[in-house]
Formats: C-alpha cells, structure tokens, sequence
C-alpha cells in the first residue's frame, strides 16, 4: 500500500493553526482513512467516521464544525481535494514503476533466452543432457535441445549415449522434464544405472517415449513403462482389426 505521509506535501498542516489538538488529530486520521480508501474517500455517515477515529459521537460532531471545512462532498464520501490530488499523482507513479519493471523483466527475459539459443553447442561427446546426481562425479549443464544440430555422438550422462531413434528436440524436452521432476518434486533423482535402463527401454519402443514420459510425471509414477503404452496401442489395434474383419461387405466380402 503506498504510504500517503510520503506523498502528502510538507505542508499539510498548513491552515490547521486555528485547530485545538483534539480537531487537528480527527483532521490527521480522516486524512489517513481517506488515502487508504479506493475511492480516496471517506464515508458520510458521522457515526462510521466517529468510529474510524475513535472517538464519542458528540466529541467527533463537535469537532466535524471546523474539521468539515477541510473536505468536499463527492459521490460517495467526503474528500481532501488536494490529498485525492497527491493520491493521484502516487497512484500514476506506482503504475508507472510496475509497468517498467514488467517491461525490464521482459527484456532481461528475452535477452537470456537469445543468449542461450545464441551459446554454441559443446563438443559433440561432451554434450550431457543428464545432471549426475552422485557426488563423486562432475555435473554437466546441459547446453542445448536442439540435438538434432549435433553431428556428433549426445550423452544423456557419462558413459550413456541418447540412441539415434530418440535424437529429436521433443524427446530431449521430456527427458529434461523427466530428471526435473525425479530431482525437484520427488526428491530421488534419476541414478546414473537407472538412466541407462531407461534409456535402453525407450529405445525399444521411440514412438511411445515422449508419451511414456509424460503419463509417468501425472501419474506420479517412480519409473518409466513405454511396453505399457505399446501393449495398450497393439491391442486396440489388433481390436480394431478383428471387429472390421467381422464386418461383412467390406474388402470385397468378409
């Protein structure tokens, strides 16, 4: 919330000499009620204002005689006129500010995502696209996605390489999703074991890898099951394939 003492003018207190201390502080705390407001007024019932300062009715009443004198009736309150100006000013540079953070943030945004497509790949064989979770061994970043770029041999970790079948940007996104997930919301990172077996399985079933990815991370699974996916797609295959022979009239016949 911005804060009104900062934006009031110094001289605020201007034309309140003629006020006891009783009527400057009811004058002082309306002031404030009215810059919190979103209307940057304040009610016109005497009883809610009463009670907004915290006084008798009979002392704010007697007090309001002067203290109304600093105040214009609006639509829906009374107001300050020169304190709804100052609120206004503060409100135009509070947008102001939010509206050049958001366009620096963008920026910087924009900026670090053309420094990474602009980063040159590594050397073919030392292009990790796995964060090795042990210890003992060196973690690699992984410089890029689009692998499909990479002449050479890619290396989901030391020692594993990203078979041929699976060499496409989409793969490499979910594999990258795969490990973010082990690591961040389940944490138990993916081993450098369980990633050669992985890999070795996706490899047998490419069309199904992405998918078999993705259903583990909503099902919340430990491990990756491509051979379910294949299984499920052969046998509505093979379903398909034996309702459509049943079908007489088509294929010259049964």
């Amino acid at each position: 919330m911005l804060d009104w003492c900062s934006f009031y003018p110094k001289d605020w207190l201007e034309g309140t000499a003629h006020m006891t201390a009783e009527q400057k502080g009811i004058y002082i705390d309306l002031l404030a009620h009215q810059w919190c407001r979103p209307r940057c007024e304040v009610p016109l019932d005497h009883a809610q204002l009463a009670q907004m300062v915290r006084v008798e009715q009979s002392v704010f009443d007697e007090a309001w005689s002067v203290v109304s004198r600093k105040f214009l009736l609006g639509k829906t309150g009374y107001y300050n006129k020169r304190l709804r100006a100052e609120w206004r000013k503060a409100r135009q540079l509070q947008q102001k500010r939010a509206e050049s953070g958001r366009s620096g943030g963008l920026a910087k945004a924009r900026n670090l995502l053309q420094q990474k497509r602009s980063k040159p790949l590594a050397r073919a064989c030392n292009c990790y696209l796995y964060v090795v979770s042990s210890k003992s061994q060196e973690k690699q970043e992984v410089l890029t996605t689009d692998v499909a770029t990479c002449n050479g041999a890619v290396m989901i970790a030391p020692g594993v390489e990203l078979p041929v079948a699976l060499k496409h940007t989409a793969f490499v996104e979910a594999w990258r999703d795969w490990l973010d997930y082990r690591r961040e919301v389940r944490r138990t990172p993916v081993s450098l074991r369980a990633a050669k077996m992985q890999m070795a399985k996706l490899a047998k079933w490419p069309d199904f890898a992405v998918e078999a990815i993705e259903v583990a991370i909503s099902n919340d699974y430990q491990g990756l099951f491509p051979e379910k996916l294949a299984g499920k797609a052969g046998g509505r295959r093979g379903n398909h394939d034996r309702e459509r022979a049943m079908r007489p009239g088509e294929d010259d016949g049964w």
